[in-house]
């Protein structure tokens, strides 16, 4: 099992060597997106990732540094279907969206780029909501509400458990106490973001819990400006268990 870190900046103005929100859980012969933001598509192409593996995305939330690049991932899974002549794998895959209006405006966007879309295979979107969203066999993904997006109910923390291990994705957060309950006793590692919080006061809470491997991602303007700075600082705080994460960096399980 191995994570793929696509995206790793938060929603500033366009950084080097950066993009949006995006990371890969690879298990066996299936890729799950968690989140697509802008070059996702991209970035997991030219990394190596077969498209035509996707099984599904879970979108957070739909702000457009989470969403932006969610159009482009689609239409990659057909082009790559027509450039190698092969379906995608699994029959299709799924979307797991907390608000059916951004599926509506995949396909608008699409309208004239991919007119045989899902005529060959399966692509199905799924509304969010708390609880357990999705159970396929190889991975169970359960759903929790948090307040990051006020008076709407459409963003999610979400935990992955596979192969015996506990991830937390934060996505999103107003506090890092709505991941009480995703977080439970223990888990195994938690991909968290910086943008909204103060890191001291995030540092602070993730050393409470039992958590065995923290992943900084979605990253505030100081971590982008100064990474080498916060990865001492991590150092000094967790030892080897934590990391600043860049863009294309990959993480075995």
């Amino acid at each position: 099992m191995k994570i793929h870190f696509l995206g790793t900046c938060s929603g500033t103005d366009p950084m080097p060597d950066r993009n949006h929100a995006s990371w890969v859980l690879e298990v066996d012969d299936k890729l799950y997106f968690f989140d697509a933001g802008e070059c996702c598509s991209r970035s997991a192409h030219l990394s190596g990732l077969d498209v035509l593996t996707m099984k599904a995305v879970f979108v957070s939330h739909p702000h457009i540094d989470h969403i932006g690049g969610l159009s482009n991932l689609v239409w990659l899974v057909e082009k790559m279907r027509g450039r190698t002549k092969q379906l995608p794998k699994h029959g299709g895959f799924d979307l797991y969206l907390p608000d059916l209006d951004v599926w509506n405006g995949v396909c608008c966007m699409l309208k004239y780029s991919a007119a045989a879309l899902g005529k060959n295979y399966s692509v199905t979107p799924h509304l969010v909501s708390d609880g357990v969203v999705c159970d396929d066999g190889t991975i169970k993904v359960t759903a929790y509400h948090n307040k990051h997006i006020k008076n709407a109910d459409c963003s999610f923390s979400y935990l992955i458990e596979c192969e015996g291990k506990r991830i937390v994705y934060s996505g999103d957060i107003k506090s890092y106490s709505e991941l009480d309950e995703a977080i439970g006793e223990h888990c195994d590692a938690i991909i968290c973001e910086t943008a909204h919080h103060i890191f001291d006061e995030t540092c602070e809470y993730l050393n409470s819990k039992n958590i065995d491997r923290i992943f900084y991602s979605h990253h505030c303007r100081d971590i982008i400006n100064a990474p080498d700075d916060y990865r001492k600082i991590v150092e000094s705080r967790f030892g080897g268990k934590a990391l600043i994460c860049d863009d294309l960096m990959t993480i075995e399980m």
